[in-house]
């Protein structure tokens, strides 16, 4: 052991001791104890504390001022090793909440025990602000350990650091050692304060007996029994009205929750998508609304949704983190396939109603890839599978389709004044007839195709060519119209 070492002492034996130098390597003596370990670890944070106290002290208020105040609450600390006024705020807060426990928990050392009763009644005075209460979850049990030993020495130095106001002129705390036994209150004034012998020379007033720790808890007089007992038969006539009234009218029902999941659907079919995540409950709002839009408009790939089923009677649950839930599964038919929606609701109390929690749409599209049979179904196969992918701007899968297509950027601009962001409502076959083109004969398959976008229109012509047993697509004319 070097000079410059730390060494942690209690009642003149070193318990442990940290090394000089880098890392700061600790040395535990057979006589260390729990409180050791913590003084090891704030001696090597703070090099430049000596003592025990101090180190696991400073550690303490150190860590509770940076966290409330980040780095420059401490910047003087880390610098120079000096207090500041944030860690001095920090402790005392922290020394108060210890102080505030003390008052009502377990027994006191025999140096201590004259002085609870006073320090009981001056923390029950004191109010209990957000600081202490937050640095009470903070206290460890070395800080604590630091706090106790701190009132031990007060008490034997006869200067505990707190004090009450005075209701009278009264002689100082006697010192703990010549003490006879706690100091009495006045209870019937709201400001409580010690009473020494002395005080009995007012002899208009009466001096309440010795009041202990045990007894500042004691029972109100008799005559508040019946308002009480009054106030309590009130309240459980209250809450048991409203249970009644929960579970027989207010309590959203399995009915309940298939309106709710109809009034989604329809949303949806309006595109009332930010309604449904406003409306939603707090469980749904935890997707943030970018990814929601874009995955509540998934459906919206197939087309206009036109047939809504749903599969078979909501499911009432009881799921852990959601309480009370009911699920409601529908199939809808949309104009290129079909999506299965999962909604689940929550209830959300003594409001009645379902409120939306998850939501999920498992998107299925439906089409034929090639070869398309030379029938009238073969060519719609082909037609909707081309608008299928006209629909998601898959212009890739078009040139592949149609062989030979040249003018793209024709199409691309077809269907963007056609459609848009909005998505195709309604196809059908016009005619499949014979047509001679450039001395070919071919039959001319013509869709006529409806959008959501301002009663906008247009016709497909498919120029279809017979290829031993299939169709083989010879071109494809666009027209655009309005419809009134």
């Amino acid at each position: 052991m070097t000079d410059e070492s730390i060494r942690q002492r209690r009642d003149g034996t070193v318990l442990c001791v940290i090394e000089a130098g880098f890392g700061r390597e600790a040395e535990f003596l057979p006589s260390a104890d729990a409180s050791s370990s913590a003084f090891a670890f704030a001696a090597r944070l703070r090099p430049s504390l000596s003592r025990d106290d101090d180190a696991i002290a400073a550690a303490w208020a150190a860590r509770a001022a940076r966290r409330a105040l980040g780095n420059d609450g401490v910047r003087e600390y880390d610098e120079r090793g000096t207090w500041t006024r944030p860690m001095d705020e920090a402790f005392a807060h922290g020394f108060v909440a210890f102080l505030r426990g003390a008052a009502w928990g377990g027994p006191w050392p025999p140096e201590a025990a004259n002085w609870r009763t006073q320090l009981a009644a001056t923390m029950a005075s004191c109010p209990d602000g957000h600081e202490g209460r937050e640095v009470a979850q903070g206290l460890d049990d070395p800080v604590r350990a630091l706090y106790g030993r701190l009132v031990v020495l007060a008490a034997k130095l006869g200067a505990l650091p707190f004090g009450s106001p005075e209701l009278a002129p009264h002689r100082p705390y006697a010192d703990p050692e010549s003490a006879g036994g706690p100091a009495t209150f006045r209870k019937q004034s709201s400001t409580v304060g010690p009473s020494g012998e002395s005080s009995a020379a007012s002899s208009s007033e009466r001096p309440a007996p010795a009041v202990g720790f045990s007894t500042l808890d004691e029972p109100r007089p008799q005559r508040f029994l019946v308002p009480a007992l009054v106030v309590a038969a009130v309240l459980v006539l209250v809450i048991g009205t409203v249970g009644v009234l929960y579970f027989t009218v207010f309590r959203p029902s399995a009915r309940d929750a298939e309106r709710a999941s109809e009034a989604t659907i329809e949303q949806l079919r309006s595109r009332e998508f930010s309604k449904i995540y406003d409306n939603g409950s707090a469980f749904l709002r935890r997707e943030r609304w970018p990814e929601f839009g874009a995955r509540v408009k998934r459906p919206e790939s197939l087309g206009k949704m036109l047939e809504v089923t749903q599969q078979g009677p909501a499911r009432i649950d009881r799921v852990p983190g959601f309480g009370r839930t009911a699920t409601v599964n529908c199939d809808a038919t949309y104009v290129f396939g079909n999506v299965s929606f999962i909604c689940r609701y929550v209830d959300v109390g003594f409001v009645g109603e379902w409120r939306l929690a998850e939501f999920d749409a498992a998107v299925r599209p439906e089409f034929a890839e090639p070869p398309f049979e030379a029938t009238p179904d073969g060519a719609d196969a082909l037609a909707r599978r081309v608008l299928f992918a006209f629909q998601q701007s898959d212009y890739a899968t078009i040139e592949s389709l149609i062989p030979g297509i040249k003018d793209r950027e024709r199409i691309q601009s077809f269907r963007n004044t056609l459609l848009g962001d909005g998505f195709i409502t309604k196809f059908e076959r016009t005619s499949l007839a014979e047509e001679e083109v450039n001395g070919i004969v071919v039959q001319a398959a013509t869709y006529t195709i409806e959008t959501n976008r301002d009663k906008r229109s247009g016709t497909l012509k498919f120029l279809l060519v017979r290829d031993a047993l299939q169709w083989r697509v010879g071109g494809m004319e666009t027209n655009m119209s309005f419809r009134n």
